[in-house]
């Protein structure tokens, strides 16, 4: 392997902490979130801030997918930490002063409260707040959507009761999302796949 790196036909990793699994030698570009993504301080801080009790791949293609689409440092970070409200690893507070109030703010208007018992209430109030958050809660709502989504349409969950919540879900998702002005991006990726899920087996 040493030999082939020498020769610049592999990349070698593992070494330098960071999420990248891949590397493209005749570009340079890495995936997921190049070495550009986490030399923002913001989304670095966020990286090493993943409660270890959330599934770290998700949160890392969910900021893959909003670095990719060139929102900010923030939104990035907040991509990462989509799930550190929900997980109770952090609170708002915390959270603003770790990576920003700009991060936590986006996270607050993505993350289901609590204190509504009914889960259609809550899902409902959920998107109602993305709704009147602005493009950057959309965007970052829309693609946590989206790598759950896949994540879920990649296990063998299909024909259970949470399967079948979960979709309805993301169709109603898909519903409010097309509203947005403008509409979010990773949107039509959305909508294939909830089609994807809805298509015979």
């Amino acid at each position: 392997m040493l030999d082939l790196a020498a020769r610049g036909e592999i990349e070698i990793g593992g070494c330098v902490v960071g999420p990248q699994l891949w590397a493209c030698r005749a570009c340079g570009y890495r995936w997921p979130l190049p070495p550009e993504a986490l030399a923002h301080e913001v989304v670095s801080r966020a990286f090493f801030l993943l409660p270890g009790e959330v599934d770290g791949d998700r949160a890392i293609e969910v900021a893959h997918l909003l670095f990719a689409a060139g929102y900010e440092p923030y939104v990035v970070a907040a991509g990462l930490l989509h799930e550190a409200l929900a997980s109770g690893g952090f609170t708002a507070g915390e959270l603003a002063d770790e990576i920003g109030a700009p991060a936590a703010s986006l996270l607050e208007a993505v993350t289901v409260r609590d204190d509504i018992e009914d889960s259609e209430r809550r899902r409902l109030e959920l998107r109602a707040r993305v709704a009147r958050a602005g493009d950057r809660a959309a965007a970052l709502y829309t693609a946590i959507r989206l790598c759950e989504l896949r994540a879920l349409l990649g296990g063998a969950e299909r024909g259970t009761a949470r399967f079948t919540t979960e979709l309805r879900n993301a169709e109603r998702d898909v519903r409010m999302l097309a509203r947005c002005a403008p509409p979010p991006p990773f949107l039509v990726e959305l909508q294939e796949e909830v089609a994807v899920a809805l298509a015979p087996c």
